[in-house]
């Protein structure tokens, strides 16, 4: 964890920077344990920080978890708008291109600790009603922005009346493929193939 500067102000950037490594930590946590198995005890000890510091910014694991799903939502935000710009610098390009380039930036997304995290507590939720309240609006918020930017960036979609079809399509196939156990990276690699070809080739209203 970076140390905190001196100076003015300096006990609330300590505050933050432990905050963050607790939320990165649980993270961490429920990638490699999954939701069940992690606890706060488990957080404490990969953040490295004291239980008493874990007490005092998380009394209750729920207070971690509704801190981390605001977390990784602002990651997800940071990401959809990040995936808006390469391919506003990449209008000129082929819509295969395009497309290619927005179904592999998606799927790396999802294999970062962070998402495996997210991917984890989706499939918690099916059967936590709390949890699925959490992130429904993180959800839909999430989805609303990607299908927005990806009008501007993929306006052949648009101009077919895809858009919200085409993005839940590769939401669906993409999270599929994270879940664990994955599929043989050549498999892998075949299905992401067959994803873009036929993401590009529908271009008119069912």
């Amino acid at each position: 964890m970076r140390k905190p500067r001196k100076g003015d102000g300096w006990q609330a950037e300590k505050s933050a920077l432990t905050r963050g490594a607790i939320l990165e930590a649980a993270a961490e946590c429920l990638a490699e344990r999954g939701y069940s198995q992690t606890t706060t005890s488990m957080i404490a000890e990969q953040a490295q920080v004291s239980r008493g510091a874990m007490m005092h910014h998380f009394p209750s694991r729920n207070l971690v978890i509704e801190a981390l799903v605001a977390y990784l939502h602002v990651q997800r935000l940071a990401a959809h708008r990040e995936l808006h710009e390469v391919l506003q610098a990449r209008q000129d390009s082929p819509m295969q291109t395009r497309v290619e380039i927005w179904v592999e930036s998606l799927w790396a997304g999802l294999l970062t600790p962070a998402q495996v995290a997210y991917l984890e507590l989706l499939a918690a939720a099916r059967t936590d009603a709390w949890l699925g309240d959490l992130l429904h609006k993180a959800e839909k918020e999430a989805d609303a922005l990607l299908v927005d930017l990806t009008r501007q960036v993929i306006p052949e979609w648009q101009q077919s009346g895809l858009v919200d079809l085409q993005v839940g399509c590769a939401q669906c196939t993409l999270r599929g493929l994270a879940q664990f156990p994955p599929p043989p990276a050549r498999r892998r690699s075949q299905l992401l193939e067959f994803l873009v070809g036929q993401l590009a080739a529908a271009n008119s209203k069912p």
